[in-house]
């Protein structure tokens, strides 16, 4: 019962750093301002990443501290259902993020991240053309 307390409050914390940044990261990209407030549809976005964010990482800390991934069942050792979980909660979490542009990937999609690119060669000649 200790174990799963300190799993809980290990997972909180994360959590809490976590929701910090990715409410930051939608204010900047919803509001233009990090401080900013983050509409109200984006609210239960919002749980559901807290949600499934915290699952995520209560069983990922289990699983590491496992001595072994494997529980014993009547047809044999059987993979520990904890994987199963946290893989699924890990593809509810990636989805969830991929939907609000928060992936790199989904980002470049969505237009919310911005990449840069190093100017080539003959961009540079024509911006110094352009000075001159």
């Amino acid at each position: 019962m200790a174990e799963t307390t300190n799993y809980k409050t290990k997972a909180e914390r994360m959590t809490k750093k976590f929701l910090k940044s990715a409410r930051a990261f939608l204010a900047v990209k919803l509001t233009g301002d990090p401080d900013g407030k983050i509409p109200e549809e984006f609210e239960l976005n919002i749980i559901l990443l807290e949600s499934y964010y915290k699952t995520f990482t209560m069983l990922d800390l289990q699983i590491n501290d496992m001595e072994t991934l494997t529980v014993d069942s009547r047809y044999g050792p059987q993979p520990s259902p904890l994987l199963a979980i946290r893989d699924k909660a890990c593809v509810r979490l990636e989805s969830l993020m991929k939907s609000l542009g928060m992936t790199l990937k989904s980002g470049k999609v969505l237009g919310t991240t911005e990449v840069k690119q190093k100017e080539t060669p003959l961009e540079k000649f024509l911006k110094k053309q352009n000075k001159e």
